[in-house]
Order: C-alpha cells, then sequence, then structure tokens
C-alpha cells in the first residue's frame, strides 16, 4: 500500500476528508439547494403578505403559507396547510415541489445574499478547527506513546 493510500485510511486522513465534506455539506448547501431548484421548482403564483415575511400559495388545491424567503433560512423551511381555500390576491411569484407535503421558497437568490450565510460559514470553520485539533491533539499522543516505548 503506498504511502497516500496508507494516510488517507489513517486517522488523520478520515478526520480531515470527513471534515471537509461536513464543512462543504454546510457551506454550501443552500447554494445547492438553490441550483437544484432553479431547475425542477415550479414557479407558483403567491400572494405576499404587506410586509413581505410570509406568502400564501396553491398546492394540489389545497392553500397553504410559508415564511421561507430563501435557502438560507433553516427554521421556516417547512410549509403550513393555511385555513380556507379561498382565492389568493396574486401579487407574486414563489417556488414550489413537492408531492404530498409542499416546500416553498419566495426568491432564488442565496447567491446573491452570502451575507446571510455567516452562520452557516462559521459553523463549517468550527467543524474544520475541531478536525484540526483531534488530528494534532492524535499526532502528540501517537508521538508521546512512541517516545516511551
Amino acid at each position: 500500500m503506498n504511502k497516500a493510500v496508507r494516510w488517507l485510511v489513517s486517522f488523520d486522513g478520515v478526520v480531515i476528508v470527513l471534515g471537509i465534506l461536513v464543512a462543504c455539506f454546510i457551506a454550501l448547501g443552500p447554494l445547492v439547494r438553490e441550483a437544484i431548484a432553479r431547475r425542477t421548482w415550479a414557479p407558483t403564483p403567491c400572494e405576499i403578505n404587506a410586509d413581505g415575511t410570509r406568502y400564501h400559495f396553491l398546492f394540489n388545491g389545497q392553500r397553504y403559507y410559508s415564511a421561507r424567503l430563501n435557502f438560507w433560512q433553516v427554521r421556516a423551511a417547512t410549509s403550513e396547510r393555511a385555513a380556507g381555500n379561498d382565492a389568493l390576491d396574486i401579487n407574486g411569484q414563489c417556488y414550489v415541489t413537492g408531492t404530498t407535503r409542499p416546500m416553498a421558497v419566495l426568491r432564488l437568490d442565496a447567491a446573491e445574499h452570502l451575507d446571510q450565510g455567516v452562520g452557516f460559514f462559521t459553523c463549517a470553520g468550527l467543524i474544520l478547527l475541531a478536525c484540526a485539533f483531534l488530528v494534532i491533539s492524535n499526532r502528540r499522543v501517537n508521538a508521546k506513546r512512541i517516545r516511551a516505548s
């Protein structure tokens, strides 16, 4: 087995590779979800409330509401069934997907609002720092073990 393969399957290699994968998933996830939504989610007429923080749309003949403005928002990721099935006062467009329960987003603009992803980027950076700490402490432990023997 060559040296690169041995390192990759070692503790250090596994921790670093997994850390990079998780950090990339966290930091780039909203941008990837937006790219997928641009291709697969249906533009849907919707009624946006006056302050622009919630919107209603019809899905399979049922009225739903959502507060998810773009893919940087995690808490508002679900759409809830709204009371009544009265007609919408359409004043905008949102993007909807789903088969039985819809997911919706008002704007596909995550790439233009990277400033809203600061928490994601911070979390990704902390994961990488934790991985570096694990690798460094593992190397120190191994060095002490070698010196002791």
